[in-house]
């Protein structure tokens, strides 16, 4: 078991002695600060911020050098495999009479059941190689069990190891639905959507034909529109390499991708197809990879292939590629790694800091979703009155309390246990330091007078670190300022 595990906070206090936004209009206008030691820059709004110069300025009083913020010539390294693909949805293809939010809770549901041997058509133009038919091979308690006709030798399981996988997505199914919300039920304003199925599909496949050189191991695929063009799928679906799938090295990490690709299909049950919401890309991999943190003491997934190993991004810098903005994968865009880290990095902080699964659950069951969701959940469950730019501020000050020994800061190294539904769910410390040693690197502040790009996504922030001093800032464009 790593040691990533908290001392409860009794309370969370800010510390800010400076609050404010601007828009400098001439170079001689500075913010003055004084007695500072971590200075942080926060981009609050869903604009990535880019090259420009004198973007953020800050003059020392005692040399009144100016440090000008510069592209670097490397990157962090990602150093992650990325095992899932990130949830990117057209919330266009689905079709309803108005735009009421309502749903007809006297509709009557037909439930459509599969028996073993049946035949079904598969499609996907990014993953699956064309159109393909598939086998029904195995019925477990919550799922079936889908192999492709044409599977290669390589990747086909056997019997034997399709029925060890079912009853390994059983075991989970009851907990996960308990704490992410129920599977689709059939009611939905939407009038394109298919009845719902009896169980959860699973098709067992090699992911992109790629053996060995692959990294996906699995993914959602949301295609329950009943007039899919491709005439395929139709079906609640989540898709699984079975090339690794046979690997017991992999084990750990795949069936961590698999109650993570579960939840993308409880969201999207529970805020697209109930309340006819559009999720954001981060949003939703948030929810998913917290649901890997909660369900991590029970795989015994090793580091390596842990949520846990996406923070040695984080710990280097990457938090200033934010996370609001998503990268494609398919596109080969680095950032993606960057999005992942710097996503839950965030919901750990949420969680550790507002509630635990009792927090998670109000999020992915509430009747929102994105920011709004985040704020209603912590609120409703704190009785606070926080706004999401104050969280996010928040956030950024677990890189300066790693080892919780300010309790009136927020930190990671907190641990949370919280019983949902006579199921008990425990979130262990994590320790950043532990992490950074890992990663072979320290806690990364931008330090003064070093390179480091102008660039600031959506949700990303700037760290940096002094001795104690006064200061003076201009920035240029909207961000939100504030230090200790």
């Amino acid at each position: 078991m790593r040691k990533i595990s908290v001392l409860a906070l009794s309370s969370l206090v800010l510390l800010s002695s400076c609050n404010f936004s601007a828009l400098f209009e001439n170079d001689d206008d500075y913010q003055k600060l004084t007695d500072v030691t971590n200075l942080f820059f926060v981009n609050p709004t869903k604009t990535d911020k880019e090259t420009k110069d004198k973007w953020i300025t800050i003059k020392k009083s005692n040399s009144r050098s100016i440090i000008e913020d510069e592209v670097p010539s490397t990157l962090p390294e990602t150093g992650t495999v990325e095992h899932t693909a990130p949830y990117l949805f057209d919330n266009s293809l689905l079709f309803r009479e108005d735009n009421s939010r309502t749903t007809d809770t006297t509709t009557t549901v037909r439930v459509r059941k599969f028996k073993l041997g049946e035949k079904h058509g598969f499609y996907d133009a990014d993953y699956m190689n064309g159109n393909r038919t598939g086998t029904l091979k195995y019925e477990g308690e919550y799922c079936y069990i889908w192999t492709l006709d044409d599977e290669d030798e390589d990747s086909l399981m056997s019997a034997e190891e399709i029925e060890e996988f079912a009853e390994k997505f059983d075991h989970y199914y009851e907990q996960e639905t308990a704490i992410c919300g129920p599977k689709y039920d059939g009611i939905t304003s939407y009038t394109n959507i298919i009845q719902p199925n009896k169980k959860i599909s699973i098709l067992l496949f090699d992911i992109q034909n790629d053996k060995w050189n692959g990294n996906l191991l699995g993914y959602f695929h949301p295609a329950y529109y009943a007039n899919d063009q491709s005439g395929k799928n139709q079906i609640e679906l989540l898709c699984i390499d079975s090339f690794y799938a046979k690997d017991e090295d992999y084990a750990s990490g795949l069936y961590s991708t698999v109650v993570h690709e579960f939840n993308h299909m409880l969201n999207f049950a529970n805020k697209t197809l109930k309340y006819g919401l559009e999720m954001d890309t981060w949003y939703t991999e948030m929810l998913s990879m917290l649901t890997e943190d909660l369900f991590d003491d029970q795989l015994g997934t090793d580091f390596d292939n842990s949520i846990y190993s996406r923070l040695k991004i984080f710990v280097q810098g990457g938090y200033v590629f934010g996370f609001g903005n998503w990268a494609d994968i398919l596109q080969n865009d680095f950032r993606v790694s960057f999005n992942y880290s710097n996503a839950y990095a965030f919901g750990a902080f949420l969680v550790r800091n507002y509630g635990g699964a009792e927090l998670f659950h109000e999020i992915a069951t509430n009747a929102y979703v994105n920011e709004e969701s985040v704020v209603e959940a912590v609120n409703t469950l704190n009785k606070t009155n926080k706004t999401f730019e104050q969280l996010l501020k928040e956030f950024c000050l677990v890189l300066i309390n790693p080892k919780a020994e300010d309790s009136s800061k927020p930190s990671l190294y907190i641990e949370v246990s919280r019983n949902i539904d006579g199921y008990e769910f425990t979130l262990p410390k994590i320790d950043l330091e532990e992490i950074a040693e890992i990663a072979e690197t320290t806690i990364t502040p931008i330090e003064a007078g070093s390179n480091i790009s102008k660039y600031l996504d959506s949700y990303g922030f700037h760290y940096y670190q002094f001795e104690e001093e006064d200061l003076k800032v201009k920035f240029k464009d909207f961000l939100l300022c504030f230090y200790n």
